[in-house]
């Protein structure tokens, strides 16, 4: 799939975050992004390209089926990375998201207390974003 378009695709349907499996601990944290979208093979050429994982989120309340694209930590990093110079709407936040202190695959790496407070500081700013586009 050409990176231009999943990089358009992403500034529609997309969303740059930061998950935490321990809301204490801040180096229990981690960059994740998101597409959501109708047409199956939308949602595909993400995994296919970048990784991660796809799942259906079923129909309700008279709302159709929702396929969701998820990658965390060093997918999200690098599908990020491969789309920023394409996007236009969530360039800022990609490159916010960029700058997030990555501790290795699986945490193999403990970070400073100023790499730790960097985290907090970019998961505010992404917040503050998401808010302002809204």
């Amino acid at each position: 799939m050409d990176i231009r378009w999943l990089a358009g695709f992403f500034d529609a349907d997309g969303t740059v975050g930061v998950y935490r499996s321990d809301k204490k601990r801040p180096e229990q944290m981690g960059i994740r992004v998101q597409v959501v979208g109708l047409h199956r093979g939308s949602i595909d050429a993400y995994k296919d390209a970048f990784g991660g994982s796809t799942y259906l989120d079923a129909p309700r309340g008279g709302r159709r089926a929702i396929w969701h694209w998820v990658g965390n930590g060093f997918v999200a990093l690098k599908s990020l990375a491969a789309m920023e110079p394409h996007l236009v709407v969530k360039r800022e936040q990609a490159l916010r998201a960029l700058e997030f202190p990555f501790d290795g695959p699986r945490g193999h790496r403990f970070l400073t207390a100023s790499e730790l407070a960097l985290r907090e500081l970019i998961s505010t700013d992404l917040m503050r974003m998401k808010q302002e586009m809204a």
